[in-house]
């Protein structure tokens, strides 16, 4: 991976750890390259001492995952278990998806196997979308902000389930935040392989047409609540 979209891939990530400040902006600067490795030096602010060592053990475990999911070798580490997924294998474990057809056969080089650590989101609402997760292993949360931006809880998704159903759609962005509860496995049907499979199976269409409509209407449900209005105070009367 070149450095800028390591360097792309750092400063999103503490963005999203708890505790690392907006302000003054994280920062990454490549300090060293010797032989195959290249060292990178991460600059962020806590607002208090003692949030530093939280912010920094979260730090460095989701980094972990992202290198793994980005096919990053890690110094010192095992080879890479998911290395040896094969997630045509994998897809066989759906049988709603993996049912052994041609079609099924035919999408193979369009998987990919992610691995997510417990607290990293797999996808964030309004962000894009890889294609359809089915959950291999673990357990995640959907949530959505309403109207007042407070956060609703919509259910929660497990082993042989799936999200990102607006794959269906080219473009279309995530409705949801998906968030690991514990360390959770995907795997992606891209979204033009994902349409093959819906040209060759009605079955498919209507149970995934089941869960998008499911989903948009508690989304929808959701997105129309308001913030109840401060009751009046005496001195007002």
């Amino acid at each position: 991976m070149p450095p800028n979209r390591i360097k792309q891939t750092l400063l999103e990530l503490m963005r999203s750890v708890p505790g690392i400040l907006e302000q003054p902006i994280p920062s990454v600067a490549i300090v060293e390259c010797a032989g195959d490795a290249v060292v990178y030096r991460l600059g962020f602010t806590v607002a208090r001492q003692e949030d530093l060592a939280s912010a920094r053990d979260t730090l460095l475990t989701r980094a972990w995952y992202v290198a793994r999911r980005a096919r990053l070798d890690i110094p010192g580490q095992p080879p890479r278990a998911e290395d040896s997924v094969v997630p045509f294998e994998l897809l066989k474990e759906f049988p709603l998806f993996g049912n052994g057809g041609s079609s099924a056969v035919d999408i193979a080089p369009a998987l990919q196997f992610l691995p997510f650590g417990a607290g990293e989101n797999l996808v964030a609402e309004k962000g894009p979308l890889l294609g359809l997760y089915l959950v291999v292993k673990g357990e995640a949360v959907l949530t959505v902000r309403d109207r007042s931006g407070d956060v609703h809880q919509l259910g929660r998704v497990g082993r042989g389930d799936f999200f990102g159903e607006n794959a269906m759609v080219a473009g279309q962005p995530s409705d949801v935040t998906v968030t690991a509860l514990e360390d959770t496995d995907v795997l992606i049907i891209e979204p033009a392989a994902l349409q093959k499979l819906l040209e060759q199976s009605p079955r498919l269409v209507h149970a995934i047409g089941h869960v998008l409509e499911s989903r948009r209407t508690a989304l929808q449900s959701v997105r129309s609540l308001k913030r109840p209005l401060p009751a009046p105070s005496a001195d007002a009367a």
